[in-house]
């Protein structure tokens, strides 16, 4: 009776969260570690520049995006202290974190995971979007055959939690490098409307201050 109790409510587990369930432990999850994937917890720290721990939690939610701002609060409750500035792995990096941080008046010194793989796809492909100059003025962006992709409309993906515009080429159809440049009719460049702020945290990270820290 107790093992047909426990596969019930295994089974019910299963109908809720579609996924497999550990009915020894049923608050691990199955998590990615080291490109493999077994049931773990992930444990999170936050710990001050002469390297004392100041806030400490576990979870079963495998992002570490959302434990950034929960580890910040929880540090500076701990220590009834402010902290300005923010040290985190690429891990970490969400515009969501980008703008809370900047909300809370909080200097971010975390890098965003294609910072150091951009430069070298913006150097391999001439298409690359980096390679495209925005025309602040008309709000649009210039093609390296100098042809225009301007503003066509904006939308959110509420599933990647992303604010963008959209920029369309409009004379795309007659270009002879088109099939370099996209793989569909016109070219587009989407741009989060937060991604000043994620420069704004390359660009720190690049200086002197940033380097050292």
């Amino acid at each position: 009776q107790k093992l047909k109790k426990k596969i019930e409510e295994a089974i019910l587990q299963l109908n809720n969260e579609k996924e497999k369930v550990n009915t020894t432990d049923t608050e691990a999850k199955f998590i990615r570690n080291k490109q493999q994937i077994n049931l773990n917890y992930n444990c999170q720290a936050g710990i001050t520049e002469d390297r004392v721990i100041v806030s400490a939690f576990t979870t079963n939610n495998a992002s570490d995006k959302r434990q950034l701002l929960p580890n910040i609060q929880q540090a500076e409750a701990n220590t009834s202290t402010t902290f300005e500035n923010i040290l985190a792995d690429s891990g970490y990096a969400s515009y969501d974190n980008y703008e809370a941080l900047e909300a809370m008046k909080k200097t971010a010194f975390v890098p965003d995971q294609e910072k150091e793989t951009e430069t070298e796809k913006q150097r391999r492909n001439p298409f690359h979007r980096n390679n495209f100059t925005y025309d602040e003025a008309n709000d649009q962006f210039i093609c390296p055959q100098d042809k225009a992709l301007p503003l066509a409309g904006n939308y959110q993906n509420h599933n990647y939690k992303q604010k963008a515009k959209i920029y369309i080429g409009k004379e795309c159809g007659g270009c002879l490098f088109l099939p370099q440049c996209s793989k569909g009719k016109a070219r587009q460049i989407h741009v989060e409307k937060r991604e000043q702020l994620r420069h704004q945290a390359r660009i720190r990270l690049d200086t002197d201050e940033g380097k050292q820290l």
